[in-house]
């Protein structure tokens, strides 16, 4: 298990992934070295798997497609062989194993949405006698909060959250989608050694990363987790209301185990998804939603995500 200290530096990572161990020590009172000491343990733990920039894509051009995939005649081996499909795809950027009543999640980036149907039902017609069906949703908003359920005895003051909204379109340079694609699988790599790497300069990198910071291509830099290891499971709830949306995503925002809130076109009215230490947590927080909102709420249902097979936020086609 991982004490109040472990918490603290998890959260700061959450916030800024790229901040130095000195910023972070200055930051929870204690030092360099045990900042250091901590995260490689946690590392070797496994408990901290990685770090990741959170990119908007959609300022990039691309539609972001959510995907959900029940399937059927399908053994574990088979199942793995779905999921690799989908993780080896240049063209998504997370893929998860879930519970029913999905069995894999996927977002999937395409420049149109020929493109995207073309490309997502030639995947499927590599499986064809083992999907039992599917749904497919285009993002209009995803935002991701920070972890303040790590540290429940703090108050949450406000929420510090990393919105993808696409907006006006913003050209990037080849340069620049490589430090893109790099960031997004390592976000705390150097700036000396990404620029050793991609064969320019420092300065060219800082000034490139600081650029893609203030037109928010580049949203935020975070630490990928494994949730089981540190006693938290991750579920995804959907719920259609027939009046107060704005009501039930207010209060959705407000609960601190709240880490991603989205908007897709065709979805349900709030779509959330929390950490929780316990099934028995979540139900309890359906029941306060249902106390509160049951009148105007006409279904819901939720799932688990098992294992984040891949979180890389930029097409591996460049």
């Amino acid at each position: 298990m991982i004490d109040n200290l472990d918490k603290k530096i998890i959260l700061e990572l959450d916030k800024n992934a790229r901040q130095s161990f000195s910023q972070i020590a200055k930051k929870i009172g204690t030092s360099k070295t045990v900042v250091s000491y901590r995260v490689n343990h946690l590392r070797k733990a496994g408990i901290i798997r990685g770090y990741y920039a959170v990119i908007d894509t959609m300022k990039l051009g691309y539609y972001n497609y959510r995907i959900y995939l029940r399937l059927k005649n399908c053994n574990l081996v088979r199942k793995t062989e779905i999921i690799n499909a989908f993780v080896n795809d240049p063209r998504t950027w997370w893929v998860a194993r879930t519970t029913y009543p999905w069995d894999i999640a996927i977002i999937l980036l395409a420049k149109s949405v020929n493109e995207g149907n073309q490309h997502f039902m030639a995947v499927l017609e590599k499986f064809p006698e083992n999907i039992a069906k599917y749904e497919v949703n285009p993002y209009i908003q995803l935002t991701h909060f920070t972890k303040d359920y790590l540290l429940e005895s703090e108050a949450v003051r406000k929420r510090q959250a990393f919105i993808l909204v696409g907006g006006d379109a913003v050209t990037i340079s080849p340069l620049d989608k490589q430090i893109l694609l790099n960031l997004s699988s390592n976000a705390r790599i150097g700036t000396v050694e990404l620029a050793k790497m991609l064969k320019t300069t420092p300065m060219i990198v800082k000034y490139a990363i600081q650029k893609m910071l203030k037109s928010k291509v580049i949203l935020g830099f975070r630490v990928l987790l494994d949730y089981e290891k540190i006693g938290y499971s991750y579920y995804w709830i959907h719920m259609n209301a027939s009046s107060e949306s704005a009501n039930i995503i207010k209060f959705v925002k407000s609960i601190p185990n709240t880490v991603y809130l989205d908007e897709t076109f065709g979805g349900t009215t709030a779509e959330f998804a929390v950490h929780m230490k316990s099934e028995d947590d979540l139900q309890d927080l359906l029941d306060k939603l249902l106390e509160r909102f049951g009148a105007i709420i006409n279904d819901y249902n939720y799932f688990r995500v098992v294992k984040n097979e891949k979180v890389i936020y930029m097409p591996q086609e460049i």
